[in-house]
């Protein structure tokens, strides 16, 4: 079937003509489902491999006394005609790549036909989707950085082994389609009003989606979207169940510079949801009666290197965490996704962003952390905890530290004072977006 379709006439048009393909099947073992399907896909996955490094996957350059040399984008066919990627960029590329790029772009936004019946044009780049913030936005931190937003289902294999895969695909197909329309609406309503937040000045939407799949999707917006719109996402998600299951996501959200590599950005977004499995796996594991929720780990890359560093040493490094200790910072470091939603507004009501007299600043903020962190056992300390409240004691004269204004809601038992203000600190200059329209929320789609 898979050698029938890619032989069909209609397919050797650009960008396939271009292309070529190791396809391996494998039989699926007898047995439970969830095991031998995993198993199956596993050994094709080698298999598929291991023929790539004896089989060609891209064509050889041919010969061309016209080229000038390699594209250089692939590295490898012939760079033979101009192709433009905007008014300042213009220059030689192979057909290949010229057709693959053409290809590309036209299904960004024919992509978005299956919500709404409508193309969606959206930005070309990531450099172009926050070249032009919001004009105001302040803080400045968000401009020049997107949001990575991955979301991965909490059992979804087992859950469809026990309904059946048909039923389980038609019913999940139901809510991704009007999860999309909702994402969909949103932009164009704020194409509709003008909306410098979530589109640019040239009409076209700041999103990107990267990957559409069974159980997992990976959205990219500018950094001064990604806060809001994980609470939308979650909310939108909210409610989905099929058979007797709720279905939920473990959702990572990393904010970094347009500028870092998408590989490296996607991964770490990933790792971050795959700290929200954990936490749930552990959770489960201290009670098996708790089933898993939907949460998520944010982390903000300020600076662009930084973001080389694997996640757990990053982590080990900021909090002077011991080591032993990445399970407990899963779990603590997970936010609730029924919080998020409503964590942009509470994050500024009790820093200097909103109008409460006495709220955080980022230089006291700084000021308890870097106390806690300097204590052994550093942020997840008792030690570390009264360091802080030592700090904001003297700041303010007073401290409660069981007032409920500075904690951020929990995933599984308390976070701690430390913990909470990092989280305060990292996120205070992503919630400062109101003015600009972004707190609106999805529209609701009627099924």
């Amino acid at each position: 079937a898979v050698r029938d379709r890619l032989s069909r006439e209609e397919l050797h048009g650009p960008p396939l003509h271009h292309l070529m393909f190791v396809v391996d099947l494998v039989p699926q073992p007898s047995g439970d489902p969830i095991e031998t399907i995993g198993a199956a896909l596993d050994h094709a996955e080698a298999r598929n491999r291991a023929q790539q490094f004896r089989q060609f996957t891209t064509k050889l350059p041919d010969p061309n006394e016209k080229s000038r040399g390699p594209d250089p984008l692939d590295h490898t066919t012939q760079a033979l005609k101009p192709l433009r990627l905007s008014p300042d960029r213009t220059f030689l590329a192979s057909p290949s790549v010229i057709a693959r790029h053409e290809y590309g772009r036209k299904q960004r936004a024919e992509f978005y036909v299956r919500a709404d019946g409508a193309r969606l044009d959206v930005c070309d780049s990531l450099e172009a989707m926050v070249d032009t913030p919001p004009r105001g936005l302040l803080p400045v931190s968000p401009r020049g950085k997107v949001a990575y937003l991955y979301a991965d289902g909490n059992g979804f294999g087992k859950i469809r082994s026990t309904v059946g895969v048909v039923k389980f695909a038609s019913e999940l197909a139901v809510y991704q389609k009007r999860f999309l329309h909702q994402i969909t609406a949103w932009f164009r309503e704020g194409l509709a009003t003008k909306d410098e937040a979530r589109v640019t000045l040239d009409g076209l939407a700041r999103f990107e989606t990267l990957l559409w799949g069974g159980d997992e999707f990976l959205f990219v917006m500018p950094a001064w979207l990604g806060l809001h719109v994980l609470g939308e996402v979650i909310a939108a998600t909210d409610g989905w169940r099929i058979g007797d299951k709720d279905l939920t996501f473990a959702f990572g959200l990393a904010i970094c510079d347009a500028k870092t590599p998408v590989r490296q950005a996607r991964d770490t977004a990933k790792h971050l949801a795959e700290t929200v499995k954990n936490a749930n796996l552990r959770i489960n594991m201290a009670d098996e009666l708790i089933a898993p929720r939907s949460g998520a780990a944010i982390q903000v890359y300020e600076s662009q290197s930084v973001i080389d560093a694997p996640l757990a040493m990053l982590r080990a490094h900021l909090f002077n965490a011991k080591f032993g200790e990445e399970d407990e910072l899963d779990i603590k470091l997970t936010i609730p996704g029924e919080a998020m939603r409503d964590l942009p507004s509470h994050i500024r009501a009790v820093t200097d962003l909103g109008a409460r007299e006495g709220g955080l600043s980022p230089g006291l903020l700084h000021a308890a952390i870097v106390a806690a962190r300097n204590e052994d056992g550093g942020l997840l300390s008792d030690k570390g905890a009264k360091a802080a409240e030592a700090v904001l004691g003297e700041a303010f004269g007073r401290f409660d530290k069981t007032s409920p204004d500075l904690e951020i809601p929990n995933f599984f038992g308390r976070r701690g004072l430390a913990l909470d203000l990092y989280l305060l600190a990292m996120l205070r200059d992503y919630c400062a977006l109101s003015d600009f329209g972004v707190a609106k929320p999805f529209p609701a789609i009627v099924p």
